[in-house]
């Protein structure tokens, strides 16, 4: 605790090695947890909540991930012989490499393992430093054709009805995100009722048209559309002819860019146009997100507390506190931290 600056031990926090043990059963030694020089590392802590400190035990993947997140922040990576290849690895980039082309738990990118990046995303656009290389790939630069569509940046709730379900509401959410360090845009929706499907879809420009783009999209049910987009002053609107299925969608955004009014229409086998899907898109701030929080808490229980009950929090093992307890009670009466 005096390595991460911190006195007394706060209640229902546990500090964890992130380079320690990687056997769930502890039926091994831990060498690494054993030398003093990487016990009170700081690049070797991470501080949890007590009912989390498993993870770090337990779960192979997230103590691969903690370890390329030490790396990043601290620029460090245990030296210990028995961690040698792992500590490689880590160093050179592999796992964060591996991750990202896979669909592991870091490569992973649906609509929720975005909002944060929306989140920050919209706050740098709103403060006016975006900046190139942002994201991974830092030798791409910003699409200056694109700006017209950063207001659009972050997260939002929706709502809104179909003309084909008279009486039914939709509910669901949308996130705007920059890829490829705002090269591209990224629309992301989802509905939580079933009949409107999850897509996803990807904008970007064409040199021989201005204030205009192209949109590839895709949804869950495998259908694929290309559409061509265009915006004037707070109206975006996309649009796609085709003999079969014809669709357009004209987004009138609000003065203080805080709500959108999108509204469709549709013409099916070259039949007259029909209004389609119509919705209303108001943006997710930060207290909006607090008010989210605090009914999510509510729906599973009291308000006044933070602390977990028995019922919602498996305790670990009792063997395995017993073994933690006794090597951090040696630890602290043989040798005071270095690093403090």
């Amino acid at each position: 605790m005096e390595a991460l600056g911190v006195k007394g031990k706060p209640k229902n926090w546990t500090v964890c090695h992130i380079w320690g043990y990687d056997d769930e059963n502890f039926a091994g030694k831990s060498n690494v947890v054993q030398d003093q020089r990487f016990y009170s590392c700081i690049g070797n802590m991470i501080w949890l909540p007590t009912p989390l400190k498993g993870f770090t035990d337990a779960v192979p993947q997230i103590k691969e991930c903690l370890r390329v997140f030490a790396f990043q922040l601290y620029g460090w990576a245990c030296e210990h012989e028995d961690v040698r290849t792992v500590a490689e690895r880590v160093r050179s980039g592999a796992r964060a490499s591996a991750s990202k082309s896979s669909s592991g738990l870091l490569g992973h990118r649906d609509i929720r393992s975005t909002l944060v990046d929306a989140e920050l995303q919209e706050t740098q656009v709103r403060a006016g430093s975006f900046e190139p290389g942002y994201d991974d790939n830092s030798c791409m630069q910003a699409n200056p054709r694109l700006q017209a569509l950063a207001v659009l940046i972050g997260e939002w709730t929706t709502i809104g009805a179909h003309p084909m379900l008279p009486g039914k509401t939709f509910h669901g959410r949308a996130t705007f995100t920059w890829l490829e360090s705002g090269a591209f845009l990224l629309f992301q929706s989802h509905i939580d009722e079933p009949e409107i499907p999850d897509g996803v879809a990807i904008l970007g420009t064409d040199d021989a048209a201005l204030d205009a783009g192209a949109m590839l999209y895709f949804d869950v049910r495998s259908v694929s559309r290309e559409y061509r987009w265009t915006i004037s002053s707070n109206v975006w609107t996309w649009s796609r002819d085709e003999p079969g299925f014809s669709q357009r969608m004209v987004f009138t955004i609000a003065e203080d860019g805080q709500s959108i009014e999108a509204k469709g229409q549709m013409s099916q086998n070259g039949q007259p146009w029909e209004p389609d899907l119509q919705s209303t898109y108001s943006r997710v701030t930060r207290v909006s997100r607090q008010k989210a929080r605090c009914r999510r808490t509510a729906s599973l229980g009291s308000l006044t507390s933070n602390r977990p009950t028995a019922a919602s929090v498996r305790r670990p093992p009792a063997h395995r506190t017993r073994l933690i307890r006794r090597y951090w009670t040696k630890w602290v009466k043989s040798t005071r931290s270095p690093w403090a």
